[in-house]
Parts: structure tokens; C-alpha cells; sequence
């Protein structure tokens, strides 16, 4: 038999494993299905508070229906009926036993999912009652009455002589807006005035729109008073406006500790305007927080009026 010699130096030992390519192709896929996992989990969480926010509505109407077959309306508030705040589940509940027939809405929301029921339809349905917030965003609410100058009640005016008048069509919020049209040379402007009682250490935020017959340099500022004097005030960045599209301008602050009430000024510096000339203002707004959100008063999509329209605060959803 002949003998068969090998080189051992001419034996090459393989290593297994995965290529960069493999290695990518891997964490690709793994990528990708950690996505799927994740978007079927929220799904499942997703429904999953839909269907206890919708139960939960279901639950309180049957409770203020029952408590409304004694012919006395319905509860002033929810806890008359054991109905309170659990966890993640919160509720907003409006009633007018005034009405004829009385009526009422309340909206639950868990985590970031609202459901709403009524007197008038109390199967559950997504959403928020008008007035209320939902998806988990609070209500605001604006404090300034007659925010859409839908008259001159409560709205002033300081500086150069002139008279305020409603204009009844183009106005930024609805149709109408407040015009000052100056007799004389000046400057200072237009102010309104929120009737409500503001809480000292609270932050606020004022805003207004405005334009002018002639370019002028317009800032808000919001004056913090008592009933006989101004403590101090809160100023915003002057805008420069003319008689173009309306200009939103904004102040925040916080009230000082002796103040009970405000002045909302929509303040041009130095002396802008001669006789003939005018000033508009429209859509005032005076919230709590120092957040400027969009404008909205009780005409606007899921807001109410809280007393008689366009003479009241009111109260909705950030739009």
C-alpha cells in the first residue's frame, strides 16, 4: 500500500460565522418587528381604554338617570352619585336643570382617550362634551367678556382724544370689532377690561388683535390693579401694525399679591396717530397660565358661553 504524506502546513482551518451583510439583514428584521410589536401593543392599550372610558360613560348615565326618576332634575355634580376621579379616569359633567326638559353631558377621559354621553343621546360616543377638555388636554377658559367687540361694554381707552364705535363687518373673530377713530394727536390706545376676579400669584396671558390706519408701534400690556389704583404692569414686544391683516399681540405676567383685577391695554408708544386716524381691536383673550394658545371664545367648534353670549367668559378645548 502506498503511504499517503500530508503537508500539514497546508491544512486551513475554517471558521464559521455571519458576514457585516448577515449581521445587518439581522437587525433589520429584528428592528422591524419590534415595531410591530410595539404598534399591536398600543393598539391593544389604545382600545383597551376606548372600551373602559366608554363603560365608565355608560355607568354614569345609568346612575343621573336613575337619580332623575324622582322627577327633581339631575345631580348638581357627579359625586351626588358616587361618580369621582379613579386613577387614569377623570370626568367633566354639565347640567341645566333650567332647561325644559333638563339636560346634561358628561365626558370621561382615560389617559389620552375621551368618551362623551348626554341626555339627549346617552349611548357613548369618542369625543367631549362643548366646554370640556378631552384627549387628555385640559379646558381653557377665556376670562375676557365681550372677547369679539361684539359691542364697546368694557372696552376703554386712554391717550389721544376720539370716540369707540362698533364696526359691524370684518372683524378677525366673527364679524364685528371696535374702532377708535382719534379727534386729536396721541398715542396710548384701546383697552378692555376682564370682569373676573384673578388670583394673586397666578400667572396670566393677555392677547389681542389689532391693526391701525397708520404704521404704530403697539404692544399688550396688562395693568395690575386694585380697585383705586395700578400696582404694576406686565408688558409685551411692541409690534409694528398698519391697516393691513390684523396683528396678534401678547403679554403674560404673574399678579401681585395685592392686585384683584386687570386693565388690558393695546398700547402704542410715542404718538402715532393725528386726527382721522383710527385704531381696531377684536378677538381679546385672558387665560390663566403663561401659554398663548389660538384664540376662541363661546361661537367657536365645542366652546359654550358661560352666561349670556358675548357678555361672559367661556370656556373649550385648545384650538
Amino acid at each position: 500500500m502506498g503511504k499517503f504524506l500530508v503537508d500539514k502546513k497546508s491544512v486551513h482551518r475554517q471558521t464559521v460565522g455571519f458576514t457585516i451583510v448577515e449581521l445587518l439583514i439581522v437587525i433589520v428584521v429584528i428592528g422591524i418587528l419590534a415595531a410591530i410589536a410595539i404598534v399591536a401593543y398600543n393598539g391593544v392599550q389604545n382600545r383597551a381604554r376606548a372600551s373602559a372610558a366608554s363603560s365608565a360613560a355608560t355607568q354614569a348615565v345609568k346612575k343621573l338617570e336613575s337619580f332623575a326618576v324622582d322627577g327633581n332634575g339631575y345631580p348638581a355634580t357627579l359625586a351626588a352619585v358616587g361618580v369621582l376621579d379613579s386613577g387614569t379616569m377623570t370626568y367633566q359633567y354639565t347640567v341645566d336643570n333650567s332647561a325644559i326638559p333638563a339636560t346634561y353631558c358628561v365626558t370621561v377621559t382615560n389617559g389620552t382617550t375621551s368618551y362623551m354621553a348626554s341626555s339627549t343621546n346617552t349611548r357613548p360616543t369618542a369625543g367631549g362634551c362643548a366646554g370640556h377638555g378631552q384627549g387628555g388636554v385640559a379646558a381653557v377658559t377665556n376670562m375676557a367678556v365681550n372677547p369679539s367687540m361684539a359691542s364697546t361694554a368694557n372696552i376703554n381707552s386712554a391717550g389721544a382724544a376720539g370716540s369707540n364705535a362698533v364696526v359691524a363687518t370684518g372683524g378677525f373673530s366673527g364679524s364685528s370689532f371696535v374702532r377708535r377713530t382719534f379727534s386729536a394727536a396721541g398715542g396710548a390706545g384701546l383697552y378692555f377690561n376682564p370682569v373676573t376676579t384673578i388670583t394673586p400669584g397666578t400667572t396670566y396671558t393677555a392677547s389681542v388683535y389689532t391693526r391701525s390706519s397708520v404704521a404704530a408701534s403697539i404692544r399688550m400690556n396688562i395693568e395690575w390693579k386694585t380697585s383705586s389704583s395700578i400696582i404694576s404692569s406686565s408688558g409685551g414686544t411692541s409690534v409694528t401694525v398698519g391697516p393691513g391683516g390684523w396683528t396678534r399681540i401678547s403679554a403674560s405676567g404673574t399678579a401681585p399679591a395685592t392686585a384683584d383685577r386687570v386693565t388690558l391695554t393695546a398700547y402704542a408708544s410715542g404718538s402715532p396717530w393725528v386726527a382721522g386716524d383710527y385704531q381696531d381691536i377684536d378677538a381679546g383673550m385672558f387665560t390663566e397660565g403663561g401659554n398663548l394658545t389660538n384664540y376662541a371664545d363661546g361661537d367657536s367648534p365645542n366652546w359654550v358661553w358661560n352666561g349670556t353670549a358675548n357678555n361672559a367668559t367661556s370656556t373649550g378645548p385648545p384650538l
